[in-house]
């Protein structure tokens, strides 16, 4: 789509069908928080036949966390009989996202989300936030920002698919109170 010349006149569109008319193919990403609108962070314009653009085209990372939990001493019974009673569980269907969460610190939540849905997990600072909610077959884009108020969603829209893809998940530090 880089050599491609074109014209096109539009007027009062939203963004997203206005960039259908630009190319065949369009990609959009977007960062997605509590009590805000989605932020855009790029468009990819592109042709029929090109690649679909890398996962960390616009939203990059510096770092990973990984989690290990569990106990080693547990026999097959224990682990079975004890699976409802999981302080945390954490279940994806098709986008919808099921969070069971007894008091457990978000870092181990946010973890756990990203693992589910297959996204690296950022923790840029060592929350003391405790998780103690349910959150039943929501839309993976709501339940999430509705955990914290310091998580970053990042989120990659294919228009031409209709197709929304989880790309990262991030812990950020509280934003400072200007008034303070």
């Amino acid at each position: 789509m880089r050599k491609q010349k074109l014209t096109v006149e539009f007027a009062d569109i939203p963004l997203e069908p206005a960039m259908r008319l630009l190319a065949p193919r369009v990609f959009m990403d977007y960062e997605i928080r509590a009590d805000a609108q989605p932020k855009l962070l790029g468009i990819f314009l592109m042709g029929q036949d090109d690649p679909d653009p890398a996962k960390d085209a616009v939203v990059q990372g510096s770092s990973q966390a990984l989690l290990f939990e569990g106990n080693t001493e547990d026999t097959v019974e224990q682990s079975v009989d004890q699976s409802d009673e999981d302080p945390l569980r954490v279940d994806l269907d098709d986008d919808d996202l099921t969070v069971k969460s007894k008091k457990q610190p978000l870092v181990a939540v946010v973890i756990t989300i990203a693992d589910v849905l297959g996204v690296p997990a950022e923790i840029k600072y060592e929350s003391n936030e405790i998780v103690d909610t349910v959150i039943k077959k929501t839309p993976f884009e709501d339940a999430i920002p509705r955990l914290s108020p310091n998580i970053r969603l990042y989120v990659r829209v294919d228009l031409t698919r209709s197709e929304r893809t989880a790309l990262r998940l991030v812990l950020v530090p509280p934003v400072a109170n200007a008034s303070q």
